[in-house]
């Protein structure tokens, strides 16, 4: 017997029609629980995603506030907004975005004293991370716990997705081995976690120089990975098609070049 409402029937009427998702991955969304780390630039497409396609339970670590600067990108937000904490006030909105799906805000930053409590009971992490170190202990917390962490950065017009830790596949240690960064990561960007710079593309951090300005990024640029992020948990957790581990998604949208590379 189904485990969703008819209310909930007629909402996501346009995935029970998909073959690869219908009633069985609708309601295997209803049970399922992610923890998105970042309710910046890449979290807010990939949470208001994530709302409406029907998870069951997600959780929102940010340790920001809204800032006039973050409006440019990050959707989840208006100007009303500014000065609110990021955690919360984007768990207000999925809510009314989605009155079925249950949100929690945790209003810190994720570390490795905390990472284990904050993970427990989840079945799958989102990195929307603002820096390298975040990203190291998300790859060490989400392989200890045994699942997956889908990879997302952003820079100028050019972003990265992935997903690491899955059935065995690369970690992000693998991707980006961290004796390969500088020593001294980009501190120019807001101290919470946002928008994100990727690794290997170029910029102040990728290069070893430091910058007293904060890396640029086109507003579009995180919906399109935010939404690629989105549709990778959406798989994992309904068993639809190809999972992205073992490759990246690269997208140049200065050129209009996305790229699959082979890890």
């Amino acid at each position: 017997m189904s485990t969703l409402t008819n209310e909930e029937l007629i909402r996501y009427q346009r995935h029970l029609t998909i073959a690869e998702i219908g009633g069985k991955g609708q309601e295997l969304l209803k049970k399922a629980s992610v923890l998105v780390i970042g309710a910046g630039g890449l979290g807010s497409p990939v949470l208001m995603y994530l709302a409406a396609a029907g998870v069951g339970r997600i959780g929102i670590v940010d340790s920001d506030e809204v800032t006039t600067g973050n409006l440019q990108r990050q959707i989840l937000y208006e100007t009303g907004d500014v000065t609110r904490p990021k955690a919360e006030t984007a768990a207000k909105k999925l809510r009314r975005i989605n009155p079925h799906t249950e949100v929690l805000a945790y209003p810190v930053r994720f570390t490795e004293e905390n990472a284990g409590r904050l993970m427990a009971g989840y079945d799958i992490a989102v990195d929307c991370c603002d820096n390298y170190s975040t990203r190291y202990v998300l790859c060490d917390a989400t392989l200890k716990a045994g699942i997956p962490m889908v990879y997302g950065a952003v820079r100028e017009f050019m972003g990265q997705a992935s997903v690491l830790n899955y059935r065995g596949g690369p970690t992000y240690r693998d991707l980006y081995p961290e004796d390969m960064l500088p020593e001294r990561e980009e501190r120019s960007v807001a101290p919470g976690v946002g928008s994100s710079v990727p690794p290997g593309v170029e910029s102040s951090a990728a290069t070893g120089v430091e910058s007293s300005v904060a890396p640029g990024v086109t507003g579009p640029l995180p919906g399109i990975i935010g939404a690629v992020q989105a549709c990778e948990v959406i798989k994992i957790i309904t068993g639809a098609g190809e999972i992205l581990s073992g490759r990246l998604f690269q997208a140049d949208m200065l050129n209009n070049r996305i790229d699959i590379i082979t890890l």
